[in-house]
């Protein structure tokens, strides 16, 4: 689990993969809560007969984005427009702060209650090494 402070929120793992896309369309809203909740129990997988706890990658060491790592995939995302497909905002580890890919900044929510919509919210990140 992604630390909650302004140091860890600085700091980019050295192996990450983020979420599919797949993964983050989905319908209703997340607050930090419900996003940080989702990365908790998500998986993905390669192989279709190997889901949940015996996924590809299982559940239990998907979190929360840091701040910077969300930056980090706008910077990717801008320099290869053949990877545009993070497009919305999505909640970082450091509440109540989210990354805004639409306007390429991070902002502080009112509160950790606020509501990220619009097919956002949560993008979850998985540590390879």
């Amino acid at each position: 689990e992604t630390k909650n402070d302004e140091l860890s929120n600085n700091m980019i793992s050295p192996r990450f993969i983020a979420a599919s896309r797949y993964a983050a369309v989905s319908a209703g809203t997340y607050t930090w809560q419900m996003a940080h909740d989702r990365c908790l129990t998500y998986w993905e997988t390669l192989d279709p007969k190997k889901t949940g706890k015996s996924a590809t990658y299982p559940p239990g060491k998907w979190r929360m984005p840091t701040l910077a790592e969300l930056k980090f995939m706008d910077v990717i995302q801008e320099a290869s427009p053949a990877i545009d497909y993070l497009f919305n905002q999505y909640w970082g580890a450091r509440k109540p702060w989210y990354y805004d890919f639409g306007k390429n900044t991070s902002n502080s929510a009112s509160n950790a209650n606020t509501v990220l919509s619009g097919n956002g919210g949560a993008r979850c990140v998985y540590d390879i090494y």
